[in-house]
């Protein structure tokens, strides 16, 4: 499988390591990780990270008409997301949804570009200037180089089309801080005490019974967290799919990657971070904040919050009314 990877790849500020690092862990090699004493897998995952932070900020490059650009945001310790267009005489030609994120003991490079299979590669090497990804068993791209100087950024992409040696090179400029990117924060207070409130979003049985007619939900990290809206649509148009749990912190805190919907068809494959923290209020009762963050610049991006606006305002009152008067009748709605 061959997958077009034209990808501007953005670095935000000097990697403050030195020397050069090797990732300690490598889900492949069975090895345990190198971590400090007393230090779980999480954090020592979310430290190295830590280290790509300079890869947060915008991006671009371009001739006469022609304008390139990416923005990276660190969302969670363990993710990072990324979107990427090309726009020519102000219209849009390209683009596609980058993530970077810690899966077990890997640091993973996820790109999903338009209209095209997504393709995964590992963060094998990094030092002060330059950062490695690698996947072996992919033709183009099989290795991703990142080289940074100053404000300038190299990337060079490796690997093999049609069976002959590929190499293709991209150079870019940091460009000026704009206005951070917005995100949806809304509460409520529910009828019911913390474990069962936190069941209903960490639960396929809980998540019936508000959220949606059916769900798939594996909670831990790296576990799938898709809703099914509409069970019975072809795949890829039920609803919230290819979602997965970021963090899981029992009994009231649970992330997980979120998509946008069909109707928003440039966004479907882009992921945002949804974040629910249930905490105990007086009378055996509970309050959930939910923040949505992620969100990047331009018309589609501006159209997808405003969807979630409204939506999470419903989803939240589905969940007061399970609680109140049982769960909702799917049939009805």
């Amino acid at each position: 499988m061959r997958t077009r990877l034209g990808l501007v790849l953005g670095i935000g500020a000097l990697l403050a390591v030195t020397g050069c690092w090797k990732p300690p862990v490598s889900a492949s090699s069975g090895e345990q990780p190198e971590t400090d004493a007393g230090k779980g897998e999480s954090e020592a995952m979310a430290e190295y990270m830590s280290a790509l932070s300079w890869l947060v900020g915008m991006w671009s490059a371009g001739a006469v008409g022609e304008e390139v650009s990416e923005e990276w945001i660190r969302v969670h310790p363990r993710l990072m997301l990324g979107s990427n267009r090309t726009s020519w005489d102000d219209e849009l030609v390209g683009y596609e949804h980058l993530e970077i994120w810690a899966r077990g003991r890997d640091l993973i490079y996820r790109a999903k570009p338009a209209d095209q299979p997504a393709v995964e590669l590992v963060l094998v090497e990094l030092a002060e200037d330059t950062a490695v990804f690698e996947n072996p068993a992919h033709d183009f791209p099989r290795r991703i180089v990142y080289k940074r100087k100053g404000d300038d950024l190299t990337a060079t992409i490796l690997g093999e089309v049609d069976g002959e040696p590929t190499e293709k090179t991209w150079k870019w400029k940091l460009g000026a801080a704009g206005k951070p990117p917005e995100y949806i924060l809304k509460s409520v207070a529910v009828g019911a005490p913390v474990e069962e409130v936190f069941a209903a979003f960490t639960s396929e049985r809980g998540a019936r019974t508000f959220f949606a007619p059916d769900a798939s939900i594996d909670a831990r990290p790296g576990g799938a967290y898709e809703l099914y809206f509409v069970p019975d649509a072809p795949e890829d148009s039920r609803g919230g799919e290819g979602g997965t749990v970021v963090e899981i912190a029992p009994p009231g805190r649970i992330a997980f990657t979120w998509n946008f919907p069909p109707s928003i068809p440039t966004l479907r494959d882009a992921h945002t971070l949804v974040t629910i923290q249930v905490s105990p209020l007086e009378g055996g009762q509970s309050r959930v904040d939910l923040k949505q963050e992620g969100f990047r610049t331009g018309p589609e991006w501006d159209e997808g919050r405003a969807y979630f606006d409204e939506a999470w305002g419903i989803v939240l009152e589905r969940l007061q009314q399970r609680f109140k008067s049982g769960p909702i009748d799917w049939d009805a709605v």
